[in-house]
């Protein structure tokens, strides 16, 4: 069996990977990753559907420029939260000119801490809110691929308000095993919301 290796020899990170503008499956993987909470951001904000569309491209576009100068560091502020940013920034340009998909990416490359939304914590909790529900989408995503349907179901029923002895009654099971059910399934989801959060913190994407 081979030894693991040295902990020197990391894979890299997605953002290493970017910097690579010929590694098409790095960025095809950070866009089928990030464009649907950059839409659902931006549709919040009262932008169509195909609006929300193409301000998202345009800040994942806007990122090719700014990549190989850009040095994430958890010390300054997650990516989360520059990427927040950058949106909110975007989205306010957009207001005020319609269609303005140059966005606040290069303006906010060399200040990525020091940058507030423009509507302040109203627009970062909002922020929050999708980012939040954008990790659990994901989670809950990997997590269907790897566990028993019915666990799934029990789950996904539980999130639709049905009480423990509806959810008995609905698959056929004793109210303690649905109890259970949902123990694993909500520690899995937590076990993975949290692997991606890591991932994202450290660079990995």
């Amino acid at each position: 069996m081979p030894s693991p290796a040295p902990s020197h020899q990391t894979r890299p990170t997605m953002f290493e990977r970017l910097r690579d503008l010929g590694d098409v499956e790095a960025w095809r993987s950070f866009q089928d990753t990030y464009f649907d909470l950059l839409v659902r951001y931006a549709r919040r904000a009262g932008l169509s559907h195909v609006d929300a569309e193409d301000l998202a491209q345009g800040v994942l576009a806007a990122f090719v420029r700014v990549i190989p100068s850009f040095r994430y560091d958890q010390a300054k502020g997650r990516f989360r939260s520059y990427l927040g940013r950058c949106m909110s920034h975007a989205i306010a340009r957009w207001k005020k000119s319609p269609g303005a998909v140059s966005c606040a990416l290069d303006e906010l490359e060399s200040r990525t801490t020091d940058a507030p939304s423009p509507n302040g914590h109203a627009e970062e909790e909002a922020w929050e809110r999708e980012w939040v529900a954008f990790h659990y989408r994901r989670a809950l995503h990997a997590v269907r691929q790897h566990c028993h349907a019915q666990s799934m179901d029990v789950l996904e029923a539980s999130a639709r308000g049905l009480s423990t002895s509806q959810i008995a009654a609905t698959h056929g099971m004793s109210e303690d095993a649905v109890y259970k059910a949902l123990q694993r399934m909500r520690a899995r989801l937590c076990e993975q919301i949290a692997a991606q959060i890591k991932e994202e913190d450290d660079g990995g994407v």
